[in-house]
């Protein structure tokens, strides 16, 4: 408990720019999902019908099956 307060009044000169670079980073893992989903899509979309049938997948179902893997909709 001491030190909880003691941290809270002495709070480093950086603490802020800490905080904007965290937030950034964070801003960055939680677009990455989506990028990620839309390389998917492409990259499934350019299989034929054949090879997507092979992995169990339909063209209609493609953008559903992308996000549902990388993003968890």
């Amino acid at each position: 408990m001491l030190n909880d307060s003691l941290t809270k009044t002495t709070a480093s000169p950086f603490a802020g720019l800490r905080n904007r670079i965290a937030g950034f980073f964070d801003t960055l893992v939680e677009a990455s999902g989506p990028m990620r989903a839309t390389r998917e899509f492409e990259r499934l979309s350019r299989l034929s019908d054949a090879e997507l049938a092979s992995r169990g997948l339909k063209r209609d179902r493609l953008i559903e099956h992308a996000f549902r893997r990388y993003v968890g909709l």
